[in-house]
């Protein structure tokens, strides 16, 4: 009997420490959406272009990234006058320029099926309805910044994690591994920050990337919420 006592005992604190982290998961997210202009904001965007400017060593870069509900996005880099798609998906084909022959082409499957994954609003709104789990980790500091981890598995099985500032709630991080392609296995760590307002909504102007100990960062200049975009935009051409 005693036995019993202690082994249900131990299944209520399971059960109310997993409810007390679902709870803390939540405060944490809608904490930050929130102070960055309310869920229903995101809710209600079909569309989006952000433009921007960086640097390589090849002099300085345009960037251009569209995306559109519900997983169709285009990202394209103007250098030296000549403007390549890094990556798009049309709703069926991911590709991209080719940057030996300046052509562009169809990337392999696994890359189309992982981009279609990739739905136009965070993973982390409405993340239940999604089929995606949220855990919290603990804490991480990030670059002398104190941060709630949590960490994302995705429906499909894959993993990310989220690094939200514990005083201003907001999101300053967040970090993966590469699944496809030549960066296969590398770990892609996302920097967000200086958020200014666009159209009621709180949106980072500053991203930094760090692949393997490179860094690359593109000041964001303008960004446009719900614009009329043409299928054309998106669509594979040759």
């Amino acid at each position: 009997m005693k036995k019993q006592s202690i082994l249900f005992s131990a299944l209520f604190l399971l059960i109310t420490s997993l409810g007390v982290q679902a709870q803390s998961v939540d405060k944490i997210i809608d904490g930050y959406f929130e102070i960055i202009g309310g869920k229903d904001k995101f809710r209600k965007m079909k569309s989006m272009v952000m433009e921007g400017t960086g640097k390589s060593p090849q002099g300085e870069i345009q960037m251009k990234m569209y995306s559109q509900r519900p997983n169709k996005s285009k990202l394209e880099f103007t250098m030296q006058g000549k403007t390549f798609v890094l990556q798009a998906y049309d709703g069926q084909n991911a590709w991209g320029t080719n940057f030996m022959t300046r052509k562009n082409e169809k990337k392999p499957d696994e890359v189309a099926k992982e981009m279609a994954e990739n739905a136009f609003e965070p993973l982390y709104l409405d993340y239940k309805k999604k089929g995606h789990k949220i855990t919290l980790e603990g804490s991480e500091e990030i670059d002398g910044t104190e941060c709630h981890k949590l960490k994302v598995t995705r429906k499909n099985g894959k993993v990310q994690y989220l690094f939200f500032d514990k005083e201003s709630n907001a999101l300053i991080m967040t970090r993966t591994t590469s699944t496809t392609g030549p960066m296969k296995g590398q770990q892609i760590e996302s920097y967000v920050a200086d958020y200014k307002e666009v159209d009621g909504i709180m949106m980072p102007h500053s991203l930094t990337q760090n692949i393997a100990g490179q860094k690359s960062t593109l000041t964001i200049t303008k960004i446009t919420i719900n614009p009329k975009l043409e299928e054309k935009v998106f669509t594979f051409k040759e």
